[in-house]
C-alpha cells in the first residue's frame, strides 16, 4: 500500500471514528439524562404566578414597570443590549433606579457589546451601586475588532465561540422576566424593517431563588470581567464625563409614549389580567463557562432532551433557527418510532434574520419531512395576523410614511415585518418550556442558555395554542413533499438518492431539485395536515423560497451554502 493510500485510509478511518463517536456521545448523553431523571430535577411544587408576553411593546412596558417599582436590587443578564432608543431607555431606567439607591448589576456578553462607553463611564463614576461585567471578553480591548477576534480564535476557538445567550431581568429577587428577547428596538416592535415575533415569561415564586443563585454564579465566575478593569474604560472614567440628559440621549419622545401607555391602559390592572397560577416551575440554566469539550456534567440541553423524550402524543416547538444535531436526530427518530407527532414553527427565508442557518434547514428538509415525518411551518414576514402580533403596526408604519397616501406595501427593507425569535416547546399537554434555547447545535453545545419549565396542563394548552396560531396556514407556509408526476418522482428519486450518497461522502449537496417545498392554503379550503388525503387539493405550491426574488442575494447565497455548507454545521 502506498504512503498516499495509507494516509487516505487513515483519514477516512479517523473521520468515521469521530462521526461514530459523536453519534454515540449524543445517544449516551440522552440516555444518561434519562437515567438521572434530568427532566424531573429542579421543580418547585409550589404556587407560582406567571404571565407570557407576546407583544413587543408590552414587553418593554413590563420591563419599565418592574424597574420603576424596584426597591432593593435589579440583576440584568443579556446577550446584547443595543445602543438604540429602547436600549437607551432601558439604561436610563436602570440609572434612575440606582439614583433611588437600588443595587444594579448588569452582565452582558462582549461579542455584540453595543455600549455607549462615555455614558457607562459617567454612570459608574456617579453611582457606586451600579456595576457592569462583560462575559468572556476576547482580547484586551473592551470592543474587540474582527481581526482581534479572529487572531484569538485561531488558538482558542472553543472559548471564543462560547457565548452567554441568557436573558434575565430579576427585580428584588422576587419577580423575573426570562425568554427570547434581548434589549433593542427590534425586540419591542419599534424597528423599521425587521421586528421579532418573540416571547417572554414573567414569573414570581420560589424559582426566583434559583434565578438569583444562577446570576450570582455568573457574577462571581472568572469568565465575567468587571468593565472597569479595561484600560479604555479607566481612561474615560478619569475624564469624569457628565451624565447626559434624556434629551441628549434622544429618548424624550419614547419616554412620553411609554408613560402615556402605562396610564392609558392602566398597566397594573392590565398585567394582573394575564397572570396564571401554575402547579410547578423549574429553571434549567447552563453554568458559566460551558464548553463543547466539557463532558463531565449535564447541561440544560440534556434536561431538555430528556423532557422531549417523554413525549407520547405531540411535541410542539418553536425555534427561529432549525438545525438538527445528532442528538436531536436521535430524539426525533425515537419519537417517530413511538408514533408521537412533532410539529415545528420556524422562519421562512423571507422572514429570517439568518440566511446561513436557514440554508442548513434547507439541506435537512428531506430528512425532516421524509424520514422523521415532522410537520414544519415557515413563518411569513407579513402574516395575516400581523396587526394582532403587532398592535402598534399602523403607528410604526406611519412614522416611515408621513405622507397621507401610505402604499399598500413598500419594500421589505422599510416596511415593518416579522421574524420568529421565540424559543420553546410543549410536551403533550403537560409541560411548557420558554426561554433562550434555539433548536440548533450552538444552543446545545456552545452558548449558555436559560429556560423556564412549567408543569401545568391549563397553561400548556394555552401556550400550545399560541404556537399553533403562529404555525397556522394564515401565518405560515407549510413544508411538504413536492407533488410530481410519476416520471418526475422516479427521476428525482434516482438523482436524489445519488445526491444523498454524495453528501454522506463529501458533505456536498449539489442536486438542485428539492424533495420538499412550501405550500399555501387555497382560500376557502380547509387546513389539513400534510399526510391528509386532501392536502394537495387544498394547498398550492409556492416554491422553495416564497416572497424572495430569484435575484435576491439571500436566495443565491442560501443555495450556495446549502451546497457547500456541511462544514458550517458546528458554528450554525
Amino acid at each position: 500500500m502506498s504512503k498516499s493510500t495509507a494516509s487516505a485510509v487513515l483519514g477516512l478511518f479517523l473521520c468515521a471514528f469521530f462521526v461514530f463517536s459523536g453519534c454515540q456521545s449524543s445517544r449516551s448523553f440522552v440516555k444518561q439524562a434519562l437515567r438521572e431523571k434530568a427532566h424531573t430535577k429542579g421543580f418547585h411544587h409550589a404556587p407560582h404566578k406567571i404571565a407570557n408576553i407576546e407583544v413587543g411593546i408590552h414587553a418593554l412596558l413590563e420591563r419599565v414597570y418592574l424597574i420603576r417599582n424596584a426597591k432593593k436590587s435589579i440583576d440584568v443578564q443579556y446577550y446584547l443590549i443595543h445602543n438604540d432608543q429602547s436600549g437607551k431607555l432601558f439604561s436610563a431606567e436602570l440609572v434612575a433606579a440606582a439614583q433611588r439607591g437600588v443595587e444594579v448589576r448588569v452582565i452582558v456578553d462582549q461579542m455584540l457589546l453595543g455600549l455607549d462607553h462615555k455614558h457607562a463611564a459617567a454612570v459608574l463614576n456617579t453611582f457606586p451601586n451600579f456595576k457592569i461585567k462583560v462575559y468572556n471578553p476576547v482580547g484586551k480591548a473592551l470592543d474587540s475588532g474582527t481581526l482581534d477576534i479572529l487572531s484569538v480564535a485561531l488558538f482558542e476557538f472553543n472559548r471564543v465561540n462560547q457565548r452567554m445567550h441568557n436573558k434575565l431581568l430579576l427585580v428584588d429577587d422576587e419577580v423575573a422576566i426570562c425568554g427570547g428577547r434581548n434589549i433593542g428596538n427590534e425586540y419591542f416592535d419599534l424597528q423599521r424593517g425587521l421586528n421579532f415575533r418573540d416571547r417572554d415569561i414573567v414569573l414570581s415564586g420560589p424559582v426566583c431563588a434559583d434565578l438569583k443563585a444562577s446570576f450570582d454564579a455568573y457574577w462571581q465566575h472568572q469568565v465575567c470581567v468587571d468593565i472597569t478593569s479595561f484600560l479604555s474604560m479607566q481612561q474615560l472614567m478619569n475624564k469624569q464625563p457628565s451624565l447626559p440628559s434624556t434629551d441628549k440621549l434622544g429618548i424624550s419622545q419614547l419616554i412620553k409614549t411609554i408613560d402615556g401607555l402605562l396610564i392609558s391602559i392602566d398597566y397594573p390592572r392590565f398585567r394582573s389580567q394575564h397572570w396564571h397560577e401554575v402547579e410547578a416551575v423549574a429553571a434549567w440554566i447552563d453554568a458559566p463557562g460551558k464548553f463543547v469539550k466539557d463532558k463531565k456534567i449535564l447541561h440544560a440541553g440534556h434536561s431538555l432532551a430528556a423532557l422531549q423524550m417523554q413525549t407520547q402524543t405531540e411535541l410542539c416547538f418553536q425555534s427561529p433557527y432549525l438545525v438538527l444535531s445528532d442528538r436531536a436526530l436521535y430524539i426525533f427518530k425515537k419519537l417517530k418510532k413511538r408514533g408521537s407527532r412533532v410539529m415545528v414553527s420556524t422562519n421562512s427565508l423571507a422572514a429570517t434574520d439568518s440566511w446561513p442557518t436557514y440554508a442548513y434547514l434547507h439541506r435537512q428538509k428531506k430528512l425532516m419531512v421524509s424520514k422523521l415525518k415532522m410537520h414544519i411551518s415557515e413563518f411569513k414576514p407579513f402574516p395575516k395576523d400581523l396587526k394582532f402580533f403587532m398592535p402598534n403596526y399602523d403607528e410604526l408604519r406611519s412614522l416611515m410614511y408621513p405622507q397621507k397616501d401610505i402604499p399598500a406595501r413598500a419594500s421589505r427593507g422599510r416596511d415593518p415585518y416579522l421574524c420568529v425569535h421565540a424559543k420553546g416547546f410543549t410536551v403533550d399537554h403537560d409541560y411548557s418550556v420558554i426561554g433562550s434555547y434555539n433548536m440548533d447545535p450552538r444552543s446545545q453545545d456552545y452558548n449558555t442558555e436559560l429556560m423556564i419549565v412549567i408543569k401545568d396542563q391549563p397553561f400548556t394548552r394555552h401556550y400550545q395554542q399560541i404556537i399553533k396560531r403562529d404555525a397556522h396556514p394564515d401565518n405560515s407556509w407549510i413544508v411538504a413533499r413536492r407533488d410530481r408526476t410519476c416520471l418526475g418522482n422516479f427521476m428525482n428519486g434516482i438523482f436524489g438518492t445519488a445526491n444523498d450518497i454524495l453528501r454522506q461522502l463529501t458533505s456536498l449537496d449539489v442536486w438542485p431539485i428539492r424533495y420538499a417545498s412550501c405550500f399555501e392554503l387555497i382560500e376557502g379550503k380547509a387546513a389539513v395536515p400534510i399526510d391528509h388525503p386532501d392536502f394537495y387539493n387544498n394547498y398550492t405550491h409556492v416554491g422553495l423560497f416564497p416572497e424572495v426574488g430569484t435575484l435576491e442575494g439571500k436566495n443565491f447565497l442560501s443555495r450556495i451554502t446549502k451546497m457547500l455548507g456541511g462544514v458550517l454545521h458546528p458554528i450554525l
